[in-house]
């Protein structure tokens, strides 16, 4: 098949109707070794791309082989040389091309080849890695591969082509590479997520198929992966809970140097503004997920410092999150972290000493139960101030007040009420954390944002939604789960009923018993959302939106109540009650705008003065327009955070969500997922040292990426 003319490229065609029309012999080269010499034309008028010496190519067998040689223009527009045709063709002067260029086109038998005398060598004007047209790879990729051929006097050069690959690999002024380095091979089996034996697999099985080896040795990755990942410091241990059971732990035991390498790791990266000043502002917090509760350390100088990536875990223990654990198990921990107030580094080859600002972070137990208090069942259900919650007469929103203040809390008071249990504090040592103001611990906004949502907002519209579509004599009360459960009371009622009736009204009860349970199961199904009901076109909505249906058994995620809660969100959502809307909806729709406001301040972003007033009175204006419609409705510790306590927080902080609990949340499913490759390893406590050892080169990798 003809070569077709692209990018500069001549045709074989082209060249014999160009040979015809000069009027050139066709007959006059010797078909069974031909020399192309002595290329004719004036070289100094030739630019720094040309060809700038002459040029021999030796062809054997060229009747089944052609080669095209065109020679750049002179300054005034002239060839500088000719255009050599081998396979039976003339010479053929060089007019109109625009650039020079090499084509080998092999026409017949495949028993052909070029050998290139090691002093004599064609050079054309692009280089390989210039070179974008696809068929001028290919041609020149074809040439090489019949000079190899030739040289190995093999047509299957696979042996050759790896001796060659070794060769070059030794080469000082080749970057070509047939390993990975011991960085790399970590890296990939981080990125992958493959284990050492896995390694060793691959190893075997690619020395077998095709002779070559691209890992390293293995041993020396692990020596390296243990070196960098600092897992030396950490420490497996057995202790006693606060049951008195004994549990598997594993603890960073010395903190110090684990924040100073990964400080000078990304040192690049670190930022220092008007959140941090000069501080290094360290994050503390942790979570019980899957029976096992993992502490970790955030980096607030990071651009995004909630990367779960970024984030440290230094102490993993069987078990729950409470005070009692955590005062028995992290003790040791919680001893270095106390004195942890500077921190020494190198920076850029200086070494550098700077200050540590500690800030705690959680959800709303955690918080509780690093302070020794005793959460929100407390009648002092506040762990920021000294706030009451009579159990007797509920405090209601209908009677909230800006002005309803009460004393705040400070590690002072903490570790007063501490020696008696008094004012909603546990009885024992205080806070774990004495290194840490009261000011310093963050309430966990993610939660705050999904507890309001669940309970102010979802509940009611389902209410409204449930309502609407109602039909059966069951009634719809304050939400799902108490709605099913008094339907339940009145079918066993209605059971009872049958039961005791005289002989002659069984039939009668009997017939109201089978008809109520037939309503039961309507009703059942408008509950959970009957088709073309309000329920399941809201659902319908939400879901458009990308937030699952799986909201109605509470289980909205962070990001999807984010996307309900933006201005589209909320206009799909009433769009569902349009010609149904009520002053209690209307009012219902301000509150969640409100709540959106709050929620779109709350990223990983600093405040100015317009948002730090923007948290105040959207925080208020949520609750005086849920006071409007649901003035009974009683107060939860979030929404008393929300009011008394995120403003001040907002103000100290300059943010709501520099530092958050969204990204060690995450850290769960990141273990769980180590631990399930690592099953092999029968003891936990290895194991579990192995995940944090992978955990912390995921670190670095992550560290690194950022940094390209």
């Amino acid at each position: 098949m003809p070569y077709k003319r692209r990018s500069g490229i001549a045709s074989r065609d082209n060249l014999k109707k160009r040979q015809i029309r000069n009027g050139e012999e066709m007959s006059n080269v010797d078909h069974s070794t031909t020399d192309v010499s002595s290329v004719n034309g004036d070289n100094e008028n030739m630019n720094s791309e040309s060809l700038v010496e002459e040029k021999v190519i030796h062809v054997e067998k060229g009747r089944s082989s052609s080669i095209a040689l065109h020679l750049p223009r002179r300054e005034n527009g002239t060839r500088s040389g000719l255009i050599w045709m081998i396979e039976g063709f003339g010479p053929v002067t060089a007019e109109n091309r625009r650039s020079p260029s090499i084509l080998f086109h092999n026409a017949g038998r495949e028993d052909w080849s070029i050998l290139m005398d090691h002093t004599q060598t064609l050079i054309t004007r692009h280089s390989q890695s210039e070179i974008r047209n696809t068929a001028s790879k290919f041609n020149r990729t074809k040439l090489a591969l019949k000079c190899l051929q030739e040289i190995a006097k093999e047509k299957d050069i696979n042996l050759f082509l790896v001796d060659i690959l070794k060769f070059t690999e030794t080469c000082s002024h080749q970057s070509f590479k047939l390993k990975l380095t011991v960085a790399q091979s970590i890296h990939l089996k981080t990125c992958t997520s493959i284990s050492f034996r896995q390694i060793e697999t691959m190893k075997k099985v690619l020395k077998s198929t095709i002779g070559l080896d691209f890992f390293p040795n293995v041993k020396e990755i692990r020596k390296v992966a243990r070196s960098q990942s600092l897992i030396q410091h950490f420490q497996a241990r057995t202790v006693v809970n606060s049951d008195g059971e004994e549990v598997d732990a594993i603890l960073c035991n010395n903190i110090f140097v684990i924040i100073r390498h990964f400080l000078e790791k990304m040192h690049k990266q670190l930022i220092f503004d008007e959140y941090s000043g000069e501080n290094i502002v360290l994050g503390l917090g942790g979570d019980c997920g899957g029976g096992t509760t993992k502490f970790c350390v955030i980096f607030g100088n990071l651009a995004h410092p909630n990367n779960t990536d970024h984030i440290l875990t230094v102490a993993v223990y069987d078990g729950a999150d409470t005070y009692e654990n955590m005062q028995l198990i992290l003790k040791p921990l919680f001893e270095q972290i106390n004195r942890l107030n500077k921190i020494t580094y190198t920076e850029n080859g200086v070494e550098k000493t700077r200050p540590v600002r500690q800030l705690v972070t959680g959800d709303f137990k955690f918080i509780s139960e690093m302070l020794s208090h005793m959460k929100q069942s407390a009648r002092y259900f506040c762990s920021f101030c000294e706030s009451e919650n009579p159990r007797n007469s509920k405090q209601t929103i209908g009677k909230l007040r800006p002005a309803d203040r009460s004393t705040m809390r400070t590690l002072s008071t903490y570790m007063k009420y501490s020696k008696s249990g008094e004012k909603g504090v546990k009885k024992g040592l205080g806070p774990l954390l004495m290194s840490v103001l009261l000011i310093n611990y963050l309430p966990g906004m993610l939660h705050m944002f999904l507890g309001l949502f669940d309970r102010y907002i979802l509940r009611y519209l389902w209410i409204f939604a449930v309502t609407a579509d109602n039909t059966t004599e069951f009634a719809v009360v304050n939400d799902r789960k108490n709605t099913l459960k008094a339907a339940n009371e009145k079918i066993t009622k209605a059971h009872q009923a049958w039961k005791e009736a005289p002989d002659g009204k069984k039939k009668e009860f009997r017939l109201r018993l089978d008809n109520l349970k037939k309503e039961k199961d309507k009703f059942d199904n408008i509950v959970n959302g009957a088709t073309n009901g309000l329920l399941r076109q809201l659902e319908f909505n939400w879901e458009r939106l990308g937030a699952s249906r799986r909201a109605f058994f509470q289980s909205f995620n962070g990001n999807q109540v984010r996307r309900i809660l933006t201005a589209n969100g909320i206009e799909a959502t009433f769009a569902v009650f349009d010609g149904r809307m009520t002053s209690k909806l209307e009012t219902l729709r301000k509150s969640m705008e409100n709540l959106g406001v709050l929620m779109s301040l709350s990223g990983n972003r600093l405040l100015n003065q317009t948002d730090l007033r923007a948290i105040r009175e959207n925080a208020w204006n949520f609750a005086f327009n849920l006071a409007e419609s649901f003035p009974e409705e009683s107060v939860t510790q979030k929404l008393h955070i929300l009011l008394f306590h995120v403003p001040g927080v907002s103000e100290q902080q300059k943010t709501l969500g520099k530092i958050n609990e969204q990204g060690i949340e995450a850290k769960h499913a990141q273990f769980n997922r180590l631990e399930r490759r690592l099953s092999s390893f029968r003891s936990k406590k290895e194991r579990w040292l192995h995940v944090a050892q992978e955990l912390l080169c995921s670190n670095l990798l992550s560290i690194e990426s950022d940094e390209i």
